[in-house]
């Protein structure tokens, strides 16, 4: 039974994911953007673009800095990418969220800090990869993407199934050396894709704020084919805006506009198959170990939260001498 749709027949599916994210981060970016101060003509420079290998042998350092960011949400990618619907969005935003929970220095996340880039890009990257296993195994993808992949592979003649290997493992091979190749052949279009934007930032804020607003709007509109969406994106560009003023990080709101509805349908279906009773989400031994599991990390979150707010000092002398 839908909820909260105000008799609009738009909202009766939930709001659009892409909606949604350019919503939440380009319109609202864009309202900073716009009641920041001018700043003078002389700052508007273009970038200057370092050597590639020198680019490229600076972010492998980043990365090995942060090996224990790749270890943790590697596997975490991983084990998102093979739950069907998912898919490496899911498990980036899952990964950014566990990342700053754990960091010494939460107050920099949002702002390009790497720890964040770093696990949230190895979350990403690791559930494409998962989300392969679903979907070549059993013929249930991970996520769209690898849905439209599929449909791609079977039109080849490569069906999905247990046996696959064994009837198709030379094409399977094949598709693994494809993804090799295409991950390579990413750096190179990413550093093209770089110069090219980074073009961008001679343009004056004037004229970069309204082309930046127009192709959201038209982005949105493309994605449901529908002028409501643009009013999706409006509205919560509205929101997230007020939310970065409140000081409100805008990435639950994006976990909750991922799964909620992923939640909402399996906590329904299981709630019936159970006749309405909690007892059996503990009965056996995996689920009632989530299920503490679950309900520890919550008690030590609200717990948390209240000494922030009952003992503010104490909190705040507590961060000073973990950081």
């Amino acid at each position: 039974m839908p909820r909260y749709t105000f008799g609009l027949y738009d909202l009766y599916d939930g709001v659009n994911f892409i909606s949604a994210m350019i919503g939440f981060f380009a319109l609202t970016e864009l309202f900073r953007a716009a009641l920041e101060p001018k700043a003078p003509r002389a700052d508007a420079k273009s970038p200057k673009m370092e050597p590639l290998r020198q680019a490229i042998g600076d972010a492998l350092k980043v990365v090995r800095q942060r090996w224990v960011s790749v270890i943790r949400s590697g596997p975490l990618g991983v084990f998102i990418g093979v739950l069907p619907g998912a898919g490496s969005d899911v498990a980036a935003w899952i990964a950014y969220a566990v990342s700053r929970r754990f960091s010494k220095t939460p107050e920099k996340y949002g702002k390009g800090h790497y720890e964040g880039i770093v696990d949230g890009g190895a979350s990403n990257n690791a559930a494409v990869s998962g989300a392969w296993t679903p979907a070549l195994i059993f013929g249930i993808p991970g996520d769209s993407v690898t849905a439209i992949a599929i449909g791609v592979l079977m039109m080849k003649g490569l069906n999905p199934g247990p046996d696959i290997f064994e009837r198709s493992g030379d094409l399977v091979y094949t598709l693994f050396g494809a993804f090799l190749l295409a991950n390579i052949a990413m750096v190179f279009t990413g550093a093209l894709a770089i110069l090219l934007a980074s073009q961008l930032m001679r343009m004056s804020k004037s004229l970069l704020m309204p082309l930046i607003l127009g192709l959201s709007l038209i982005g949105g509109f493309a994605v449901m084919n529908s002028a409501f969406s643009i009013w999706i994106i409006i509205t919560l560009g509205i929101v997230g805006f007020a939310m970065t003023l409140g000081g409100i990080p805008l990435a639950p709101a994006i976990l909750g506009v991922v799964l909620g509805k992923v939640l909402e349908r399996n906590f329904m279906t299981s709630m019936i198959k159970s006749q309405g009773e909690f007892l059996p989400f503990f009965s056996r031994d995996i689920s009632l170990v989530l299920g503490v599991a679950a309900i520890l990390i919550w008690g030590l979150c609200l717990y948390r939260a209240f000494r922030a707010i009952i003992h503010p000092e104490k909190t705040q002398r507590t961060m000073e001498n973990d950081a």
